[in-house]
């Protein structure tokens, strides 16, 4: 029954989501975050969540009309002694957004807070919705 209705969810949203692709699947210890996308006043948010992730083992760039994610989280501290330890460390994130053809790029916007990527992405001039004067 899940399989269902992660088939229609996958259907619905394939143009948008990208979850494996070469770069992905050669990777081990890779994790394809969770994405969620909204549209709200004229703009695509993206959010995506890297748990751990710092700014500085971020890499996002925009290629081939695709958003790529690219992190890593690495252990903090490896001068302590771990006793006992329930989190991943030395695993990378990768995940691929398709740029929706309506957004406009060259004012895309990006901030990482409590562990949640979020890629602001507003929409062309041309596709937002312009109010007719009537003379």
């Amino acid at each position: 029954m899940r399989e269902n209705y992660l088939k229609i969810f996958d259907r619905h949203f394939a143009p948008y989501l990208v979850r494996e692709n070469e770069e992905s699947t050669t990777k081990q210890n890779t994790i394809c975050p969770a994405v969620d996308i909204f549209l709200k006043d004229g703009e695509y948010y993206f959010m995506i969540d890297l748990p751990g992730v710092a700014k500085d083992k971020l890499n996002l760039k925009i290629e081939d009309n695709h958003i790529k994610i690219d992190a890593s989280v690495s252990k903090e501290d490896k001068a302590l002694k771990t006793i006992h330890t329930e989190k991943s460390y030395g695993k990378d994130f990768f995940r691929m957004v398709k740029v929706p053809a309506n957004a406009d790029i060259a004012k895309i916007k990006a901030n990482l807070k409590d562990g949640v990527l979020q890629i602001i992405l507003p929409l062309s001039e041309t596709t937002k919705p312009k109010k007719i004067e009537v003379m």
